[in-house]
């Protein structure tokens, strides 16, 4: 996430620069709100999201792709034909509603 948010950051920035140097008080007014928004948008994105995510963002595995790939392993375990209930299969809830 950083690179896109610094790469997006940098061309901005770039495109307000040249506003900074026009004969109009609207473009030197408009590349001051545009890098005063990207600044912040920066920050906010780089520092202030990752430790709120860290705080309160997902849990148990969540996006981790080791941890699903062991939880559908589980899973097809758990839907092995049950020779006591003559082949039939009980899968999960989760299989059983697609």
């Amino acid at each position: 996430m950083g690179v896109s948010v610094l790469s997006g950051a940098i061309t901005t920035f770039g495109a307000a620069f040249f506003l900074f140097f026009g004969n109009f008080v609207f473009f030197n007014k408009f590349a001051l709100t545009v890098t005063t928004t990207v600044i912040f948008a920066f920050v906010i994105a780089n520092l202030t999201f990752g430790a709120l995510m860290m705080t309160i963002g997902p849990t148990k595995g969540c996006g981790d792709l080791l941890y699903f790939c062991k939880k559908n392993k589980e899973n097809k375990e758990k839907a092995k034909p049950d020779p006591k209930n003559g082949g039939e299969t009980e899968l999960p809830i989760a299989h059983q509603l697609s």
